[in-house]
């Protein structure tokens, strides 16, 4: 059985790219991560950009390494508090930062080991 593509990119016309994001594959978003920069390097010349994320399934983390190539700095995009830790009387700044796609299991653990609440921030790969 084949395995769907997550992401596709072409080019519509000499300025315009056309990127198609089926899904967000992966726990980690490591494998999104990888598809969508392949994808990228065959649209290297375009000056604009659609994104299609119609009939996207969602995913996991890899919307982060989506997001990072739309934008040039460091940004806030969300945070998770469990009910514990609001119980506590923690508050959103007071959270950890989330600023990376895990690149390796060890860096898989450790996200894992404090994934009950953090601050995601998403920052430019470009």
């Amino acid at each position: 059985m084949a395995e769907p593509t997550s992401v596709t990119a072409r080019m519509l016309d000499p300025d315009i790219g056309y990127l198609h994001v089926a899904f967000l594959p992966g726990v980690n978003g490591q494998r999104f991560a990888r598809d969508l920069d392949g994808a990228l390097e065959k649209i290297p010349c375009c000056t604009r950009l659609i994104v299609d994320l119609r009939g996207n399934l969602g995913g996991f983390v890899g919307s982060l390494r989506l997001m990072s190539h739309l934008t040039p700095e460091r940004l806030s995009i969300g945070y998770s508090l469990t009910k514990k830790r609001k119980d506590r009387g923690w508050t959103s700044d007071q959270l950890p930062g989330i600023d990376h796609l895990p690149t390796s299991k060890l860096d898989t653990l450790k996200m894992a080991f404090d994934s009950s609440s953090g601050i995601v921030t998403v920052r430019s790969v470009l």
